[in-house]
């Protein structure tokens, strides 16, 4: 989880760079194409039965959140400071909760209802509402964030029936043609320069992927989840030293509440998990 917090934090750098000249739409289709071909040996070894599926509107539902959280991430990571896009990114836990709670009818009980309140504190000390007047970066940020977790959710709903393979193939196949149409609205010819910041970003994007899916395969997310808060010290340190962006204090703040409540929720749900094991 470490690794994948720094691979994370150096690819949003990498996006501020390119999309100094580039629009951070035609970055995300980069970004999101390059796993494509990954895809060849895995369907060429499976066959095309990995394609087999009878839950095309849950994918397509989880495409449409796909596209918004890709789309969001890149345009809030190009137009906001560093530090702050990472730490909304780190609301999409919450997002989670609330919406396994509404949609999928899980169970909130008073201590989780509790962290999320704490959770939503956090984001108004970013936010600081009355303060600092309320930008679309940061709506499009918080977006982003909501419809990641949309994304997770779905994932949860298909993982009862589907491979994760399925899963994943499908990502990739159904995402990369939609972001597409809008990529090529605002495309301009790349240098071979950015053509390479670009791969790589998608290279990174996906080595990231790897590392926090292994990690959490190999212990309790709850265990591993603390780590994923070191992109935010990742980050700022990055941002300081490429584009001197010093992070406000309550920046730091409000990641360290969402993070203490998001943290919370999932060791919670791990002991619940391991109690309705031995039951």
């Amino acid at each position: 989880m470490i690794l994948a917090g720094m691979v994370f934090s150096t690819m949003g750098l990498l996006i501020r760079v390119t999309t100094v000249d580039l629009h951070p739409f035609q970055v995300a289709f980069v970004r999101i194409a390059v796993g494509i071909p990954l895809l060849v040996p895995i369907v060429m070894r499976q066959g095309w039965i990995i394609l087999r599926t009878n839950n095309l509107p849950a994918y397509a539902l989880r495409t449409v959140f796909s596209v918004a959280g890709l789309l969001g991430g890149f345009y809030a990571t190009a137009h906001l400071p560093l530090a702050d896009s990472v730490s909304f990114s780190f609301t999409a836990p919450l997002f989670v909760t609330l919406g396994a709670a509404l949609f999928l009818g899980e169970v909130l009980r008073l201590r989780r209802i509790a962290a999320l309140a704490v959770g939503f504190i956090g984001v108004l000390v970013i936010l600081r509402p009355g303060q600092v007047p309320l930008s679309l970066d940061m709506m499009v940020a918080l977006g982003a964030a909501a419809a990641s977790a949309g994304s997770i959710l779905t994932v949860k709903r298909l993982s009862a029936t589907e491979s994760s393979m399925t899963i994943v193939a499908y990502l990739s196949l159904l995402t990369a043609p939609i972001v597409l149409i809008p990529a090529l609205y605002v495309w301009q010819s790349p240098s071979p320069t950015m053509w390479a910041v670009m791969i790589l970003i998608g290279v990174l994007g996906t080595l990231g992927q790897i590392a926090v899916t292994r990690s959490y395969s190999l212990v309790d997310a709850s265990m591993v989840m603390p780590f994923d808060y070191l992109r935010l010290p990742f980050t700022a340190v990055l941002a300081y030293l490429v584009f001197f962006e010093i992070p406000d204090v309550l920046t730091f703040v409000g990641a360290g509440i969402i993070a203490v409540s998001t943290c919370y929720i999932a060791w919670r749900e791990s002991v619940l998990a391991r109690r309705s094991a031995r039951s």
